[in-house]
């Protein structure tokens, strides 16, 4: 198998990188708190655990790359009860804050994003301009 250049480039990310240490000193009685990002800090509530015992389907299959459909249409009823409309085109549902992060579409200026991605070798291969649209 051939591996990219930009592959080959690319740095480790920090929590990689740091990751044996942490199980070295676990190893050694130390006692670690991880920090990891998007650790959840809830409970998973008890119907997640049902929908997958009672998930049965022959084939799991990639969801349509803008969401599935049913999850669009709640998230668009949530922001109605707040008043708040949203065309379904205006909703994207991603797969976790570095996907959110990199289909931001204020990437091009917006530090507190790209800084998510320092520990990687940078190199701008999109650019994006953002317009404002006030609500009502």
């Amino acid at each position: 198998m051939k591996i990219s250049q930009k592959a080959l480039e690319c740095n480790l990310s920090p929590m990689r990188k740091f990751h044996p240490y942490a199980v070295e000193a676990v190893n050694k009685g130390k006692k670690i708190y991880h920090l990891n990002i998007g650790q959840p800090d809830i409970e998973t509530p008890p119907a997640y655990y049902e929908a997958l015992r009672n998930f049965n389907n022959p084939v799991l299959e990639y969801a349509a790359s803008p969401g599935m459909p049913v999850l669009i249409k709640a998230v668009q009823k949530y922001y109605e009860k707040l008043g708040i409309h949203y065309e379904e085109s205006d909703i994207l549902i991603t797969t976790g804050g570095s996907e959110c992060a990199e289909t931001n579409l204020n990437r091009e200026d917006n530090m507190q994003s790209r800084n998510l991605w320092k520990h990687f070798n940078a190199g701008q291969h999109k650019r994006r301009r953002a317009y404002l649209k006030e609500l009502d």
